[in-house]
């Protein structure tokens, strides 16, 4: 009987019992950038190279699955901070607590293309996101150069899922619709169902995975391998259960809102070096409310133009939107907030300058100096709050002065002068800049 007839049966009763798993690679219809510049998206045959069983979302380096909730419980496990692989018993932990629903793809042949295609919108977003995670992944690995266990572990991508409370209050605590998140917890991400999206989904947009992606390449080489996880856990997450705007009893709330400010900049930057787009969302429409975040995100529009850091300190109120970024804390006392964002694009645009916002030389070059960077950083932050008796302890100076060390000579100058421009008032704490190229 012809191969193409097997399939065909097989998919007949839904990739029933008896059939032979769907290994890779496989070639399928899924949604695509036309080019990485591109912001529209088509239908076209792609292959899937990594997948193992394609009926049940296993790869070899991830698996898709249903409505995988990862709860908070773990909070309660006694894990040491201080052992090397409290990273594993973490995501062990809350793992266990966490909970999934089948994953049940309606796939059929298509003889005549010889490929699987999606017979409902939710299998397109399963074989969509499965294609873009594949080389969201290869770009880490070997063009940015990653080699930690965000690259090197499997992990899990839960389709329709996210963070709730805990196990006997299921309330779901992370955006429910229209987004995707990276889960530090357990090590997951989570696609969340379109609802009220228009344009490109995020759960499919390639930059806003690369995004996502991002986090857990930080949480490895900051938090894991840099040491600083034990510093973080009690300030992060604790009070992003609480609604984002409560960290722990023992925190620094000003620490707390650069940390991550520094990962979503770093985050945004990181995705556009993959996609050469200035913007993560360009494609993705929602409502006033989105498209307003959406421009504080874009590295060229008028908002990255003229952000400064004095802006976000001082609170200046202006029409350009930066009013909608809040304050950073002065210290303990300051009830202030930023929105994380606008530092992030600060970050970000600092990064983006430092290449000459060229895409080629951010992508081959800069990018992946940066990166080696994050290690050390997180054992810079480990050993301030450990002097800060266990508090973090964080400010922006210490990602840039890393940030220099680590660059080659010839783009020092250009990301130091950067950061005179936009960075003025901390300057001085960047010592290589400080000796590079002086404030006027």
């Amino acid at each position: 009987m012809p191969n193409h007839a097997v399939r065909g049966m097989c998919l007949s009763v839904l990739l029933g019992a008896g059939c032979a798993p769907i290994v890779g690679p496989v070639d399928v219809e899924a949604a695509v950038p036309q080019s990485l510049l591109a912001a529209d998206y088509r239908l076209e045959t792609v292959r899937l190279e990594t997948v193992t069983e394609l009926g049940a979302g296993r790869g070899t380096h991830f698996d898709i699955v249903g409505y995988f909730n990862i709860t908070n419980d773990f909070l309660q496990a006694n894990i040491d901070f201080d052992d090397k692989d409290a990273q594993s018993s973490m995501k062990r932990e809350s793992r266990a607590y966490g909970s999934s629903g089948p994953l049940a793809p309606r796939l059929r042949y298509n003889p005549v293309a010889d490929r699987y295609e999606a017979e409902d919108f939710d299998t397109l977003v399963y074989l969509s996101a499965f294609h873009a995670f594949e080389n969201i992944w290869r770009y880490y690995e070997d063009t940015i150069g990653d080699g930690t266990r965000a690259t090197r572990e499997k992990t899990i991508v839960s389709l329709y899922g996210g963070a709730v409370a805990s196990a006997q209050v299921p309330i779901t605590i992370t955006a429910t619709h229209d987004n995707a998140e990276y889960l530090p917890t357990g090590d997951v991400f989570a696609i969340k169902r379109v609802e009220e999206q228009e344009g490109i989904p995020l759960a499919v947009n390639w930059a806003v995975l690369a995004h996502e992606f991002f986090h857990r390449v930080f949480f490895h080489h900051v938090q894991s391998e840099g040491g600083a996880l034990k510093y973080v856990i009690d300030v992060i997450w604790p009070g992003e259960v609480a609604g984002g705007r409560s960290p722990g009893d023992n925190d620094n709330p000003r620490a707390y809102q650069v940390y991550r400010g520094v990962n979503e900049g770093l985050a945004d930057i990181f995705a556009i070096g993959m996609t050469g787009r200035t913007s993560i969302f360009v494609g993705s429409d929602q409502d006033p409310t989105f498209h307003l975040h959406s421009r504080y995100r874009d590295l060229t529009g008028d908002f990255a133009d003229e952000l400064t850091y004095e802006a976000l300190t001082n609170a200046i109120e202006d029409d350009t939107g930066r009013k909608k970024c809040g304050k950073l804390p002065v210290d303990d006392e300051d009830e202030s907030f930023i929105n994380v964002y606008c530092l992030g694009t600060l970050v970000a645009r600092v990064i983006y300058d430092t290449a000459d916002k060229d895409f080629e030389l951010l992508q081959s070059r800069v990018l992946p100096q940066v990166l080696k960077v994050l290690r050390p950083l997180g054992e810079d932050i480990a050993v301030r709050s450990e002097e800060d008796e266990g508090r973090l302890s964080f400010e922006v100076p210490m990602l840039f002065n890393r940030v220099f060390d680590g660059l080659d000579p010839d783009l020092r100058e250009g990301f130091c002068d950067s950061l005179r421009g936009r960075f003025s008032s901390v300057y001085s704490d960047i010592v290589g800049c400080a000796a590079l190229l002086p404030l006027p």
